[in-house]
């Protein structure tokens, strides 16, 4: 399995409003937002901005998988439990891919925790090529 390059961290997790919106409309040309949470936090704080593109929240959690699909602009992905930064990437675009929500080729921003599994520590924001 390839490593991921993580292109910055934001530590500590930072709350304030506008932060990611800034990150998100500085250039990056995106085909989705994919939000790795363990709660659904993650996603409903990036929906609260109202981006131009589809929020994916990929939860290893089936009760937290159907809560954020009564998120305005969220669409919930169930995915497996990752150990690792890298094995949660795989998964999250596997299953973004699967579900025919972001193609080959294309480029999404990955927000995350670091380290993987942990709830309410948002402090990775990865942009990746499909």
């Amino acid at each position: 399995m390839p490593r991921t390059k993580i292109v910055c961290t934001l530590g500590p997790a930072c709350d304030a409003p506008g932060v990611l919106r800034d990150m998100v409309l500085a250039g990056m040309n995106a085909a989705a937002i994919i939000t790795s949470t363990v709660s659904g936090h993650t996603a409903q704080r990036v929906a609260r901005y109202r981006p131009c593109v589809p929020v994916l929240a990929a939860t290893p959690d089936e009760a937290v998988y159907r809560r954020m699909a009564l998120v305005w602009g969220v669409v919930p992905l169930l995915v497996p439990e990752h150990a690792s930064t890298d094995e949660m990437i795989a998964n999250t675009t596997r299953a973004a891919r699967e579900a025919g929500l972001v193609k080959p080729g294309e480029r999404v921003v990955i927000t995350a925790g670091i380290p993987a599994g942990g709830e309410g520590k948002t402090n990775m924001l990865k942009v990746h090529v499909i």
